[in-house]
């Protein structure tokens, strides 16, 4: 019956850890989406994007139909996008404020 009841508490030591790191690598790995309240045409996203970036400094390089890569400073960075929402991997604040306001500036024309 020892033996039966250390095996068990094993068994559940194991999957308790198991599900917490699982857990956890989501949590450290997911981004947090940038929303505005307007849709826009991922053409003029990726237009307003690109020319954020390059105005604050950035090498901006088209990478698919809803992926920028922003480099500066030896370090690059993925601007991922659909029409409500975008995204930066790993987070940077810099080239996030950039695209923030260039897209606030452009909802209010």
């Amino acid at each position: 019956m020892r033996k039966i009841t250390m095996v068990s508490l094993g068994i559940l030591a194991s999957s308790l850890l198991i599900s917490g790191c699982s857990t956890l690598s989501l949590s450290n790995n997911s981004s947090e989406h940038e929303h505005f309240g307007k849709e826009i045409e991922l053409s003029k996203l990726n237009k307003i994007i690109i020319d954020a970036g390059r105005k604050d400094g950035w090498r901006m390089t088209e990478f698919k139909d809803n992926e920028v890569i922003a480099e500066k400073d030896g370090e690059a960075y993925s601007v991922k996008y659909s029409s409500n929402y975008f995204y930066i991997e790993p987070e940077n604040d810099d080239l996030e404020d950039a695209i923030e306001d260039a897209i606030e500036d452009r909802l209010e024309d």
